[in-house]
């Protein structure tokens, strides 16, 4: 059985949160932030940076999986109600906030059900 390191899934969990802040904050500088083709790189790179914070997904169950995606969403709103809200009053009224944090949740199950489907794919053969 696979141990579930809070340190880690809560600093990974902030990782991701920064990033994506940082990458949203640079669209809003940059102007890019309202056209809704920025919004779905937002969604994506979000999708995207939790599959690859995922930890070896040979090794790791899907109900471990879902709680890091659990913890990480968890983490994330917490920290857009401490310091996202101040600059971004309809934050939670967004439908890509939702959408992204969807994908934040999902990522580490799909990576790990592909890991899984890769393993036995690569054992049969």
């Amino acid at each position: 059985m696979e141990k579930f390191n809070w340190f880690k899934v809560a600093g990974y969990g902030a990782l991701i949160w920064v990033i994506m802040f940082a990458f949203v904050w640079l669209l809003i500088s940059l102007s890019l932030f309202d056209s809704v083709i920025s919004k779905i790189i937002i969604v994506l790179a979000a999708g995207v940076l939790s599959y690859l914070f995922t930890p070896d997904a040979k090794s790791l169950k899907p109900s471990t999986a879902f709680g890091y995606g659990v913890s990480w969403v968890i983490v994330g709103v917490v920290l857009d109600l401490l310091i996202s809200m101040r600059f971004m009053a309809d934050l939670f009224g967004r439908w890509e906030y939702w959408l992204a944090y969807a994908l934040i949740l999902l990522a580490p199950v799909i990576h790990t059900m592909i890991g899984e489907t890769s393993a036995s794919v690569s054992t049969t053969h």
